[in-house]
């Protein structure tokens, strides 16, 4: 395990398949050396999985995202919600490292390797 790469956290929302895509991002990353936290205060990132098709799941997802975001944490936001507003969320949200579609989970380690060394992702 590479001891220079972030620690991963995450936030999952919403459905079923936002589950394993979350277990599919983080099998990626921790076959990639990153060890992964789910206590948010160990995190040095946090990945927010969002939802847009279950109404409470995505207002959950916008609260998790302002609370992240306001209290200075590192976050990546990825899932339906990121698919859906991809561009309005990373207006919306400077703070995030990067605004990952569902069509582009499969490129979470490379995003993650770039965001960790100072790069954007959105």
């Amino acid at each position: 395990m590479n001891k220079n790469k972030p620690i991963i956290g995450l936030i999952n929302l919403g459905c079923p398949k936002n589950q394993v895509d979350a277990e599919i991002m983080l099998g990626m990353l921790a076959d990639n050396g990153y060890k992964i936290n789910l206590d948010q205060e160990k995190a040095d990132i946090i990945i927010i999985n969002t939802c847009s098709f279950i109404k409470d799941a995505e207002k959950e997802s916008v609260r998790a995202i302002v609370r992240l975001a306001e209290s200075g944490k590192k976050i990546v936001i990825t899932g339906c919600l990121a698919q859906k507003y991809k561009q309005e969320l990373a207006e919306a949200v400077p703070e995030a490292l990067a605004v990952i579609g569902t069509g582009d989970i499969a490129d979470i380690v490379n995003i993650i390797d770039a965001v960790s060394k100072g790069k954007t992702g959105h």
